[in-house]
């Protein structure tokens, strides 16, 4: 969940706790801005889509590459961000909005182990939602978020 004042917030039900993570406040890694290269053009659940390859930079223990299909269809902001970094939804380096990505893994550490993810947008509405959705629950508790404790 994204507060108005770029606060995001991660609920964990597990352990009854809200994590407040300020942007602010996070240490800035430089980051290696992925290679980006366009696939081509394809129709995404009814959205024309630009599909392009992004691979990350590697490191000795895994390397990422996925592939994005991206619409400039839907209309919607992207978070300020610096070149090369964004969450998994966005990337300054490419343009729109993605209704599909594919991700590999090749976690080099585990014996060349891959892993595979897949999103897809399966629907998306423009109706402001309720404010009940964000408040806290009574029974839990909110803490500032330590990625000493998640990892990075």
């Amino acid at each position: 969940t994204k507060g108005a004042e770029g606060v995001t917030y991660m609920v964990v039900h597990a352990k009854k706790t809200v994590y407040r993570i300020d942007p602010k406040k996070e240490k800035k890694e430089k980051t290696t801005p992925p290679t980006v290269s366009k696939e081509g053009t394809e129709v995404v659940k009814g959205y024309n889509c630009t599909k392009y390859r992004v691979q990350f930079a590697g490191n000795d223990k895994q390397e990422i590459y996925q592939y994005r299909w991206c619409t400039t269809d839907i209309k919607i902001a992207k978070p300020q961000m610096e070149q090369g970094s964004g969450s998994n939804m966005f990337l300054t380096e490419v343009e729109g909005f993605p209704v599909k990505i594919d991700q590999y893994i090749n976690m080099k550490a585990m014996g060349g182990m891959t892993i595979n993810q897949e999103m897809t947008l399966d629907k998306i509405s423009e109706t402001k939602p309720d404010a009940a959705l964000f408040v806290i629950p009574k029974k839990y508790k909110q803490e500032e978020f330590d990625e000493n404790t998640f990892g990075k």
